[in-house]
């Protein structure tokens, strides 16, 4: 029972430690593409990358906020005494219980309707969204101060084209619309294929001393619920598609002239870098992606 014990908590810091990198991960590439994405508006708006990042950054806090505040909601819904008095709250918001966080919920909502249902009718934002949205919604007025853009009386103009490009900033969204999202048992198998390092490559093997490729990652995605056939062009058709450069940990690469006919596969695990069962004589281990027979589409469980 103690080495079970022990067994089990090993595997759960593995699991702990490989969520850990996945967010390590996520936080690094939407940094990067963040950065890319100011000095893309900057070039085409011909103002400053510092301003570009100020206007995501402001743009980030505020999804953030209303996230937090629709949460709040979600719970303020399930509780019968704050449900009871819809009368300060006759929107779908239950600002009720947001009450507290008021300033950052009411400054999330004129930016949030202004961005998403007003490409041109930002002109006329006081009245409609004052209107639409609480009395309290009046720190809209400080809201173009906060925009920044209101100091540039040429920007002006274009203060409406911010918050429509910043509509369209969110080309990770929109990118990440043809991609299916990531997996959520991406850290079990990676955690189980951690584990596995070291041992032999044996055609055919699916563990526990040895594994081929495609056994390697069919028992590591296993482990998250997911099962997968253990042949390397059907684990290709069983899973979605994603494009090379929108790889995320726990998405499985293949080699060869095509997916359906790969002669290898590998689990990535982020930084260009994936495990993998390489060949008889070999050990599983850390390896590069980036061979001359890599297919340029990933496969994503779900």
């Amino acid at each position: 029972a103690r080495r079970s014990a022990f067994t089990r908590a090993e595997q759960a810091e593995r699991i702990a430690r490989a969520e850990f990198d996945l967010a390590d991960a996520e936080a690094s590439r939407l940094q990067r593409t963040r950065a890319g994405l100011a000095e893309r508006l900057a070039a085409l708006r011909d103002t400053s990358v510092r301003l570009e990042r100020e206007r995501l950054d402001a743009i980030a806090a505020e999804a953030a906020a209303q996230e937090a505040a629709a949460q709040e909601a979600a719970q303020a819904a399930n509780e019968p005494p704050s449900s009871a008095p819809p009368a300060s709250g006759t929107a779908t918001p239950p600002v009720a219980t947001g009450t507290s966080t008021r300033p950052t919920s009411s400054a999330t909502r004129p930016t949030a309707t202004s961005t998403s249902p007003r490409p041109t009718s930002t002109s006329t934002p006081p009245t409609s969204t004052s209107s639409s949205t609480r009395p309290t919604s009046t720190s809209t007025s400080t809201r173009p101060t906060s925009t920044s853009t209101s100091t540039r009386p040429t920007s002006t103009s274009t203060s409406t084209r911010p918050t429509t490009t910043s509509s369209s900033t969110p080309p990770p969204t929109s990118t990440s619309t043809s991609t299916p999202p990531p997996a959520s048992g991406a850290a079990a198998a990676i955690a189980y294929a951690q584990a596995q390092l070291g041992k032999p490559y044996l055609w055919g093997g699916s563990g526990p001393d040895a594994f081929d490729c495609s056994g390697l990652t069919m028992m590591a995605w296993r482990q998250a619920g997911v099962y997968l056939s253990h042949y390397t062009g059907a684990q290709y058709a069983e899973t979605a598609r994603v494009p090379i450069d929108q790889l995320q940990p726990g998405d499985l690469v293949f080699f060869g002239s095509s997916g359906e006919s790969s002669h290898h596969m590998g689990l990535y695990v982020g930084g260009g870098q994936m495990i993998e069962a390489p060949y008889t004589g070999a050990v599983i281990r850390y390896a590069s992606i980036y061979r001359s027979d890599l297919v340029p589409y990933g496969g994503r469980p779900g």
